[in-house]
């Protein structure tokens, strides 16, 4: 079974190609901005993609003896700042009482 790329990684992908320069011609402060912005978005992915490891207790792909619950997706989010709107993906857990 192939893995799917999580947002995190997808996100470090984008930074990665844009500081490559694999990205349309922008000027200095255009660039400035889509750079903070990337940043930004991965920092706050990364966070809640550890947020919900926490919960789970395992990594992605992990299996362990009892299960409480189990990783479902992702919702679209946003948030707005002075930079514009960030756009990060929302992890998704079923399957436990909590939140």
């Amino acid at each position: 079974m192939e893995k799917k790329i999580a947002p995190s990684e997808q996100k470090a992908q984008a930074l990665r190609a844009l500081l490559h320069g694999q990205t349309d011609a922008q000027s200095g402060e255009e660039l400035l901005s889509t750079l903070v912005r990337l940043s930004t978005e991965r920092v706050l992915q990364e966070a809640l993609e550890q947020e919900q490891t926490e919960a789970l207790g395992r990594g992605r792909y992990e299996t362990r003896g009892e299960q409480t619950g189990y990783r479902n997706g992702y919702e679209n989010g946003t948030l707005k700042t002075g930079e514009g709107v960030l756009r990060v993906k929302l992890p998704q857990i079923r399957g436990r009482e909590e939140p």
